[in-house]
């Protein structure tokens, strides 16, 4: 199963590396950085979401540890949850 996933991420790559990198216009992905998605206006911002989905990859850092006490600030961990798709 890992290898299907990996080789349909892989897919579209161009020269070794994922398209947001090798031919930004062309990919899904619109890459910024925290002030540069801040300097924009609304509509800019907007006008990009028209064609693309927006990653801010300076955001903001965790500040929980991938543990129980910090996955248990999101909620119950007993608590059953209907998960719907495949």
């Amino acid at each position: 199963m890992f290898k299907t996933m990996y080789r349909g991420v892989t897919a579209g790559y161009q020269a070794g590396l994922p398209l947001w990198m090798a031919s930004p216009e062309e990919s899904v992905f619109c890459i910024l950085s925290q002030q540069e998605f801040k300097s924009k206006s609304a509509d800019e911002i907007q006008a990009i979401f028209r064609r693309k989905h927006i990653v801010v990859y300076d955001q903001f850092e965790p500040t929980l540890a991938f543990d129980e006490k910090g996955l248990r600030t999101l909620g119950d961990l007993y608590k059953s949850v209907t998960i719907h798709g495949m």
